[in-house]
């Protein structure tokens, strides 16, 4: 099992691997990309949400693809609240996104 990350760890690896600015550091999932569309968000509030926001609960555990999901709530570029869902693996300096969703404020 991949060790869960504290929120602090969650903050701290984000910065880091966004901070490597290689394009390969985050990615999307087919669902990512659908709820892009749907909900009318980009890469860029993607990438906001990720420096600026919070995480947002305890991490869960995704039996399917064995790894741990966290929450970050932010702003997107135009100021209206999204939480993004993210898988992270530190060790290859990667960023899943796996869903966008609207938060309540």
């Amino acid at each position: 099992m991949v060790n869960k990350l504290s929120s602090v760890e969650v903050f701290e690896a984000i910065q880091t691997i966004l901070g490597r600015l290689t394009t390969s550091a985050v990615g999307f999932t087919a669902h990512a990309r659908q709820r892009a569309r749907e909900r009318q968000f980009t890469s860029d509030d993607v990438r906001r949400v990720l420096t600026r926001g919070r995480v947002a609960r305890e991490a869960e555990w995704d039996e399917r693809f064995g790894n741990w999901k966290y929450t970050i709530n932010g702003r997107d570029n135009d100021g209206y609240p999204l939480a993004i869902v993210v898988a992270i693996e530190p060790e290859f300096e990667r960023i899943t996104v796996i869903t966008g969703k609207d938060v309540d404020d």
